[in-house]
């Protein structure tokens, strides 16, 4: 099925709207391939007003490659485990039904795997009235912050990167559950060059997080430390965020290759339930 839609950038940094599609339905290859272009150009999309069941969502997801399933699997959907549930939400005794402090730190999915993930999609089911806004931060444009008697240096530096969950498990009113041995023992954690070059637009861009790169490689020095400080502050400046003040029914769809994003705080008295899909 083919649909007709446009596409309408925002006046920031990063992202466009896509307006006159139906997630929900069919499309065609070439759908899939303007839709493809935009992100890349964009690096991230927004669906308003979608209308999405969890296999609807997955179908659409899977458009753009396989899903992997989220090492944390206690808050996966139990009829549909490619399914993340970001949520405040508890069931009849009281559980929780998915993360309720997730991403509020800046970072980029998963780059604590040696391969991390193309994209994410975010969809929308109950939102606060107030906050919980997600930042999108342009690691195209953090790149030409960086000082340029430096700039050929980064090229030869690697970053470890480590999914630290014991130290989120254990702040001062997280809900998080515990990892099993066995979750344990897939975070190895993984090295990346600091400059990454895009897989498909083949431009440079930043690749730091400080929610998940913990270091320089092989240097631990003082000097290290605050290298990788000044490029963190590059990475989140001012001028290359984006907010998005979600609305119910959106559906947001980013680069993970060249995007950071994080969650802002909200009231504890609203709710906010999310479900995420991850593509490989």
């Amino acid at each position: 099925m083919n649909q007709s839609f446009d596409i309408k950038p925002f006046n920031s940094p990063c992202g466009a709207s896509v307006h006159g599609f139906d997630c929900s339905k069919g499309c065609s290859d070439y759908n899939i391939k303007k839709l493809n272009e935009a992100l890349l150009d964009h690096c991230f999309l927004v669906f308003r007003n979608q209308k999405l069941a969890p296999d609807s969502l997955v179908k659409f997801s899977r458009k753009w490659g396989h899903l992997k399933k989220h090492i944390l699997k206690q808050y996966l959907l139990d009829d549909f485990p490619e399914v993340l549930v970001v949520s405040n939400k508890k069931n009849i005794d009281g559980r929780s039904l998915g993360i309720e402090d997730a991403g509020r730190y800046w970072h980029s999915d998963v780059s604590y795997e040696e391969e991390p993930p193309m994209g994410s999609l975010l969809y929308c089911i109950e939102n606060p009235p107030y906050g919980g806004d997600t930042l999108f931060a342009n690691q195209y444009l953090a790149l030409k912050l960086i000082n340029k008697s430096i700039i050929n240096d980064m090229h030869k530096l690697r970053a470890f990167h480590n999914f630290n969950y014991d130290m989120l498990q254990k702040k001062q009113g997280s809900k998080r559950k515990a990892l099993s041995k066995e979750q344990k023992k897939q975070l190895n954690g993984a090295v990346h060059p600091i400059i990454r070059i895009h897989p498909e637009t083949g431009k440079k861009c930043l690749y730091v997080n400080p929610g998940f790169t913990v270091g320089l490689d092989g240097n631990s020095s003082e000097e290290g430390k605050v290298l990788l400080n000044y490029l963190f502050s590059c990475a989140t400046d001012q001028s290359v965020i984006h907010r998005h003040e979600w609305q119910l029914n959106d559906l947001v769809f980013w680069d993970n290759r060249c995007l950071m994003h994080r969650a802002t705080p909200y009231g504890s008295s609203y709710l906010r339930h999310m479900f995420r899909t991850t593509i490989t």
